[in-house]
């Protein structure tokens, strides 16, 4: 009797899985272009005047990133960076610079995907939008005026709060199952 009892239990627990397959969306492999964009969130402040190389920042994702209706990275996953590259301001105008390299992100598959560097100085920052857009321009600082035509004039520092939004993208195309 306890036979039959096993027997009819996997009969149902069969039954319910071969009832449950036409639902199940199976992974397809997309293909995701070399320069596919990703909006990255600072999820740490960045300050161009205090920025030292192999400091971490991190980032969040801030919407889905979508490749033939299929979503590859998911809004959320956070991204870590390292700076790279300090250039402070120098004379003649020559503003500060911080590169930000090492970025990866985990695509749905949990496949990392490797992002280009993000720059930020005062003349890019107009790719910098979101909630702090305002804040990162209206925090670019300028030095002193010139007493010969530029000698002592310091480019711009630039102060990124958390929140502002920057336009990374994939460096090379990456197949990612999704579905």
């Amino acid at each position: 009797m306890q036979r039959h009892t096993i027997l009819g239990s996997l009969a149902i627990l069969v039954a319910a899985a071969v009832l449950a397959l036409p639902f199940a969306r199976a992974a397809t492999a997309v293909v995701t272009p070399a320069g596919t964009k990703v909006g990255l969130e600072f999820a740490t402040p960045l300050d161009t005047q205090t920025a030292r190389s192999g400091e971490k920042v991190q980032f969040r994702v801030v919407a889905d990133v979508v490749v033939g209706r299929l979503v590859v990275i998911q809004k959320g996953v956070e991204v870590t960076g390292t700076v790279t590259s300090v250039r402070k301001p120098t004379v003649f105008g020559v503003s500060s610079r911080v590169l930000i390299g090492f970025l990866s992100v985990n695509a749905v598959d949990k496949k990392p995907v490797t992002l280009n560097d993000v720059v930020i100085s005062p003349n890019n920052t107009k790719n910098i939008t979101g909630a702090g857009a305002a804040t990162v321009a209206e925090t670019i600082l300028h030095g002193p005026p010139g007493l010969l035509g530029g000698a002592v004039v310091r480019g711009g520092y630039v102060k990124v709060p958390v929140g502002a939004v920057v336009a990374a993208s994939t460096k090379t195309a990456v197949t990612i199952m999704a579905s």
